[in-house]
């Protein structure tokens, strides 16, 4: 697997500087012969490469938004690649991303990083509402939904327990700024038995605001249309929509 050796979120202030590490541990990937990259996502916008490293750390390459001031570097004995930042500025919010170049679509754990002035900081606690399917699915696994909204600043973390077991392997997307606020989305699959029997599961969310949870288990009568479930349906699909759209626009910049 490979992971980011740092906590998942990180609220600093401007002028600030930070350094996160990769690690790769069994993977199948010959981490000495390949190229690296450190790549992040801004609230609400696209992917964007921001430095490259060839294997032997001969050809380094940086994109103009953060030239001059992020280094990266990698010890290829210990499987590590690093991201030095200096001089956070607040558009360095974002989610950074490691990736293993040649390996089209697939990135590694992520990390949210925030760069906010204090003084311009106004703390607001989430709301967290369920996302359930609406009607019946198919095959052996449920997808669930867990949607936060009205938060600020926007590094937050979410996590999932069924029966008070945590459950670790989710999903979370980048948070999308509207107004003066942020929303943000984590999914998890299910198995489809543990969800028609009734099993509890819970979403957490944890911000510096304040934390905020709710329970997600089947309602007793599957066939009942919930108007809270399609509510709440449009907004995620509003949510990732939105998402997507602007991934795609960042492609043809």
């Amino acid at each position: 697997g490979i992971d980011l050796v740092q906590p998942e979120s990180r609220v600093l202030p401007p002028g600030q500087s930070l350094t996160i590490t990769c690690q790769v541990s069994g993977s199948d990937i010959d981490f000495s012969s390949s190229w690296m990259a450190w790549i992040r996502q801004a609230p609400g916008k696209g992917l964007e490469w921001i430095a490259i490293i060839e294997f032997d750390s001969d050809n380094i390459f940086y994109s103009q938004s953060v030239q001059g001031r992020f280094t990266i570097s990698r010890d290829n004995s210990k499987e590590q690649l690093y991201l030095q930042m200096n001089s956070l500025k607040t558009e360095d919010t974002a989610v950074y991303y490691c990736k293993i170049c040649g390996i089209l679509l697939y990135f590694y754990s992520g990390i949210l990083i925030s760069v906010v002035s204090p003084f311009l900081e106004t703390k607001t606690a989430p709301t967290v509402f369920p996302l359930v399917p609406c009607g019946s699915e198919s095959g052996d696994t449920v997808t669930l939904g867990c949607l936060a909204t009205g938060f600020n600043p926007p590094a937050v973390t979410f996590s999932w327990n069924k029966d008070s077991n945590p459950l670790t392997d989710f999903i979370q997307y980048p948070a999308v700024q509207k107004g003066n606020v942020y929303t943000g989305v984590s999914q998890i699959q299910v198995s489809r038995q543990d969800w028609d029997g009734q099993q509890n599961f819970q979403c957490a969310v944890n911000h510096t605001a304040g934390n905020a949870e709710t329970p997600i288990t089947k309602p007793r009568k599957p066939h009942a249309k919930s108007h809270l479930c399609y509510f709440l349906n449009i907004i995620y699909n509003y949510y990732m929509t939105a998402l997507i759209i602007h991934s795609k626009v960042k492609q043809f910049e």
